[in-house]
């Protein structure tokens, strides 16, 4: 506190202003009742050794938890990559999806439309043995079948991604290139055991949301969402639906 004032005191030198430390009343009754803050004052008192004798959080984090933060942020950018509006106004939502409107008492604060976005997580699912990389797609009014946009996104956007491990080894995946610093020299064929394993045993989900303003007025509207696996990079995608209406 003291180390704070005084560079505050030094600021107001500096800035040529005149200062005072003797304290002044707050504008409004409420904060003027609030206890005033004391020179080394240690507000937190309460104690706890419920997270230093916990196993878990004191176990070390091992190299596939370090590989799995890796692919996290490249889902992340992979997601980015898939809401990206071009400088044309082209985007790979908006060829498949309408935006979403909102309700029309916002429209003068937002507009009169959402925008599309995709959402990513990644998880270690360790009773399958299987990491579990998911995107979520949140959007408008599709403007062609779910089950045919969920091909297609496989095919362009999750398959052949710059960012996340492929389930195939190729010149081209970045399976490789996700190790950062868990790379030692060498030559990267020389990891090539370890990580096919992990290729091997990715499986992609993708959810795609499409919800159907049906009325302005009462924000009634239609969502319908559509689940798709895939398994292994030769296996036949799995489709799951359900939908819902709000009235």
């Amino acid at each position: 506190m003291k180390k704070l004032l005084g560079i505050m005191v030094l600021g107001l030198l500096l800035s040529g202003n005149g200062y005072s430390t003797e304290p002044i009343v707050f504008p409004f009754t409420i904060d003027e009742q609030v206890q005033t803050a004391k020179d080394n004052e240690d507000v937190v008192q309460i104690q706890s050794n419920e997270l230093q004798s916990d196993d878990y959080w004191n176990s070390p984090l091992t190299k596939l938890d370090y590989y799995l933060m890796q692919i996290k942020q490249g889902a992340n950018e992979a997601s980015k990559d898939m809401e990206r509006i071009h400088s044309d106004g082209s985007s790979m939502l908006g060829q498949y999806f309408e935006s979403i409107k909102v309700q029309k008492k916002y429209w003068d604060i937002f507009g009169k439309y959402e925008k599309n976005s995709v959402t990513n997580k990644v998880y270690y699912d360790e009773s399958k043995g299987k990491i579990i990389i998911t995107f979520n797609i949140k959007a408008g009014k599709a403007k062609e079948p779910l089950k045919k946009i969920c091909q297609n996104v496989f095919k362009s956007e999750i398959d052949r991604s710059w960012y996340i491990p492929n389930q195939k080894i190729t010149a081209a995946s970045p399976n490789s290139r996700l190790l950062k610093q868990l790379y030692r020299g060498g030559s990267y064929k020389d990891y090539n055991k370890q990580i096919e394993k992990v290729a091997n045993n990715i499986v992609y989900t993708l959810s795609v949301n499409s919800e159907v303003l049906k009325s302005i007025d009462n924000q009634a509207k239609d969502f319908f969402n559509m689940t798709c696996y895939k398994l292994k990079p030769n296996d036949e995608i799995i489709y799951r639906k359900w939908s819902f209406e709000m009235k």
